[in-house]
């Protein structure tokens, strides 16, 4: 069967079963809440049976928006679980989880009630406690695995991503307290109906609205319980069961921090999830890249910065380097940013050739330059002096005076054969910190400067 067939078969079964088993665990968890505090409880299925019930009830709305919001909850969320089951990239899932959490806090405020009001508010804030771990974990599963797909995490030939990530994990099972709202984190609906707001963030919602946001959090619940599971798969089949274990052992846990904490206030909330953040799920990632390779600089070639001077040109190559800053070319989408500072910048473009009076200047911008640094002659002036070689003032091009390493010839240098050049300069410039890695690894001194010059085809 190929992989687009199990994606799809995947998706349908997420999207008719997921109410069916976010149900059941909802009925679980009010089970084994009522045992913890030695009660019997309600059966099992009391969940079904409280939707089923919004069914027949009057639902009263204060517009057509908060319909609108709802409706767009329930979507956004079922979008979320089918792009995760589905094989889908994290950070779109991630960014739709978000997406589906806004449209529930629109919902709520536009119900002009202060009780939904507040409960909103609390929302956001819960929203913007836990949402960098969410984004830390995304990464992490990146450096775990290579690729940011579930499809491709869950066929990964190596260790299971716990074996990598157990600092993330521990950090997300920390902010899943706030998302299945549990205490000590349930500050925005009070699903005990023991605080200030009464129901806070639902105050307003009935009938079938209500019942969309119960439905909506049973196909939150399933994918949440899926995250967890990711962390367990490694395309073995062993490791399916070993998360399906994680899984029911993380729930459990999840209802036992529920019925053994009192709920805090939002101040320590914040301070608790982003320290958690901030010292466990960090200093994992961080520890993670180090073992895959440490720390180097190869986002050197995706932030190259340039510096244009003009020696004594016609302004004809001039007008071509700025073209190339234009719409029409958009050199930006390479990373590159136009700097006025030679200590900031990556990439020296110099028109024109170098005579008496600019060749210090020239000397002094290159010398303030940072390594690793490269040296672009533009335009035939820039290259060997052109028509003007032979003035009595001209020394001749750029590398009478500095290292050049790339040549683009023209006159003018049309804008694609610059670009054709700068993007010659960004493979120079990993060229070159790699070697004064290595320099630097041998001699524990300062590198050598070292230099190759290379054509650049018009």
């Amino acid at each position: 069967m190929s992989n687009a067939a199990v994606a799809a078969i995947s998706v349908a079964l997420y999207i008719l079963l997921a109410p069916g088993v976010g149900g059941l665990l909802q009925g679980v968890d009010r089970k084994a809440t009522a045992r913890m505090q030695g009660r019997q409880g309600p059966p099992l299925l009391q969940s079904f049976y409280d939707v089923s019930k919004l069914l027949g009830k009057e639902t009263k709305y204060m517009n057509h928006i908060q319909i609108v919001c709802h409706v767009s909850f329930l979507i956004f969320v079922i979008f979320t679980g089918a792009l995760f089951f589905g094989g889908g990239d994290l950070l779109l899932i991630f960014f739709a989880l978000t997406t589906a959490n806004l449209c529930l806090i629109l919902a709520a405020t536009t119900c002009n009630s202060p009780y939904a009001a507040m409960g909103a508010n609390r929302e956001m804030l819960q929203t913007m406690a836990y949402e960098p771990m969410v984004l830390l974990t995304a990464v992490g599963f990146y450096l775990a695995t290579d690729s940011f797909k579930v499809s491709d995490i869950v066929r990964s030939s190596g260790l299971p991503p716990i074996v990598y990530l157990p600092g993330v994990f521990c950090g997300f099972l920390f902010i899943l307290t706030i998302k299945l709202r549990k205490h000590p984190f349930d500050l925005s609906t009070s699903h005990h109906a023991h605080q200030e707001m009464v129901k806070g963030l639902t105050t307003e919602f009935n009938g079938v609205t209500l019942l969309i946001v119960e439905v909506s959090h049973w196909y939150e619940n399933v994918f949440l319980m899926g995250i967890i599971a990711l962390f367990f798969i490694n395309g073995k089949p062993w490791s399916y069961a070993l998360a399906a274990v994680a899984v029911v052992l993380s729930y459990f846990l999840e209802i036992l921090i529920d019925n053994t904490n009192a709920r805090l206030k939002w101040q320590r909330m914040f301070k608790t999830t982003w320290a958690v953040t901030m010292i466990i799920g960090v200093i994992n990632i961080f520890v993670l890249q180090v073992l895959k390779g440490g720390i180097s600089m190869p986002n050197v070639t995706k932030s190259p910065w340039i510096m244009h001077y003009d020696g004594t040109s016609c302004n004809g190559c001039d007008i071509e380097v700025l073209a190339c800053l234009t719409p029409l070319y958009d050199v930006e989408r390479f990373g590159v940013i136009n700097t006025g500072n030679p200590k900031h910048a990556d990439i020296l473009l110099i028109t024109g050739s170098v005579n008496h009076q600019n060749a210090p200047v020239v000397r002094q911008i290159y010398e303030q330059m940072n390594e690793p640094k490269v040296v672009c002659a533009i335009g035939v002036c820039a290259c060997n002096g052109g028509v003007f070689k032979d003035c009595y003032n001209v020394l001749g091009g750029v590398d009478k005076v500095i290292p050049v390493d790339i040549y683009v010839p023209g006159c003018a240098a049309r804008p694609e054969s610059i670009i054709d050049g700068v993007v010659q300069s960004l493979a120079l410039l990993q060229e070159k910190s790699e070697r004064r890695k290595e320099a630097a690894e041998l001699t524990q001194a300062t590198p050598l400067k070292m230099w190759t010059s290379r054509p650049c085809t018009g």
